[in-house]
């Protein structure tokens, strides 16, 4: 991408972007907190989960199970065990009476956990 030197972006530099004023012939791979923090917290990952969660309902309807398929589906590109739609569906109900959260915005926090699992974010 193209970068001005004195001006990165805050997520890439949580991510440990390389430094642009020398060559990089090797990356490291780290973990810090502050990157699952971004992950969770952060702008980007949560409006992508916003998007994800309005396009699937879109798709599929309301019905948690359907939701729950498709978001998986969507996510790990792959069709989701019975045991995974099943824990979503669960998840989302126990989100929404315990904690008095709206059906959508539970919707959206589930995306948003899709899209912090490992599956997801690291290739094999």
């Amino acid at each position: 991408i193209h970068v001005k030197r004195s001006l990165i972006d805050p997520m890439l530099e949580t991510f440990d972007f390389a430094d642009t004023d020398t060559s990089c012939p090797e990356r490291f791979a780290t973990m810090q907190p502050s990157q699952a923090l971004e992950l969770l917290n952060g702008k980007f990952l949560n409006e992508q989960a916003k998007s994800l969660s309005v396009a699937v309902t879109h798709a599929v309807g309301r019905d948690w199970r359907s939701r729950c398929q498709e978001a998986l589906r969507r996510v790990l590109q792959r069709g989701p065990t019975d045991n995974e739609i099943q824990s979503g569906t669960d998840w989302l109900d126990a989100t929404c009476r315990d904690h008095a959260i709206d059906v959508d915005r539970a919707f959206e926090l589930y995306c948003l956990a899709l899209l912090n699992l490992n599956e997801f974010i690291y290739l094999d």
